[in-house]
């Protein structure tokens, strides 16, 4: 749950006027993490922290072992289907 401003005031609020956070939690319906956060006064809603992620995850050694394992996947079941795809159908009994 993101907390907005005016969620954030209120949660100030409250605590100034000496309600515990377990008492504020219950009442918003938020986690007492969330309210002991915005309690201590070292965050504030506007403020987010950036979020970056390398876009480059799978390196190259990565894509190496994968295809290396399609690969085997792929002469595995061959062997497995190497009969069945070209005889010719049967009804069974």
């Amino acid at each position: 749950m993101i907390i907005e401003v005016d969620m954030y005031h209120l949660i100030r609020t409250y605590y100034n006027d000496g309600k515990s956070i377990r008492w504020i939690a219950r009442t918003l319906g938020i986690s007492r993490q969330t309210v002991k956060k915005y309690c201590e006064g070292n965050t504030h809603p506007d403020v987010r922290k950036e979020y970056h992620r390398d876009s480059n995850v799978v390196t190259e050694e990565v894509k190496s072992f994968i295809l290396e394992c399609l690969q085997e996947a792929l002469l595995q079941l061959r062997h497995l289907c190497q009969g069945f795809l070209f005889t010719e159908p049967r009804i069974l009994p």
